[in-house]
């Protein structure tokens, strides 16, 4: 097995999953205050696929005439999550600015982050440049499905972001 002493929670996670449907075995040692008891613990774990709509819409007045603001709330970054902000961003429409809030939002599944990044940026502008381990450089663009790009939006970030 793999040592994960030490490791955040999204590594260990990312180490776990797997095709839904296949199992797992993990050791857990459990402890009291951070110190381990030696107490371990094993347990063999189903995969199953997680839906869980995690993406939360809101707007809000503001007291200067009238206008809106939409808030979408995206704590993760799943396959889910791309559909999930364009419903999000449907039910805000007709704010005068967006914020999309990603405190304390670790990442998650890139592709969905892309796609999101997708729904706010004119056609051919750059989301994101990676380079893998052979050196090669992968570059991502804006489709043009993006949404309207004329409504200010404000991104909200931490250093959990």
């Amino acid at each position: 097995g793999l040592e994960m002493n030490g490791a955040t929670a999204e590594v260990v996670a990312a180490k776990c999953r797997g095709e839904s449907g296949t199992q797992i075995n993990i050791a857990v040692r459990h402890g009291g205050d951070g110190r381990a008891d030696g107490t371990i613990q094993q347990l063999t774990v189903t995969r199953e696929q997680i839906k869980s709509n995690s993406v939360v819409a809101s707007t809000f007045d503001l007291d200067d005439g009238g206008k809106k603001v939409g808030l979408i709330k995206v704590p993760s970054f799943s396959t889910e999550t791309t559909a999930q902000v364009s419903e999000a961003l449907r039910q805000v429409r007709g704010s005068s600015a967006i914020v999309m809030d990603l405190r304390g939002n670790a990442g998650g599944y890139m592709p969905a982050g892309v796609d999101v990044a997708k729904l706010f940026l004119p056609q051919q502008s750059r989301v994101i440049s990676e380079v893998d381990k052979s050196g090669r450089s992968i570059i991502y663009v804006a489709d043009g499905i993006g949404s309207d790009t004329i409504v200010p939006l404000y991104i909200l970030v931490d250093r959990k972001t």
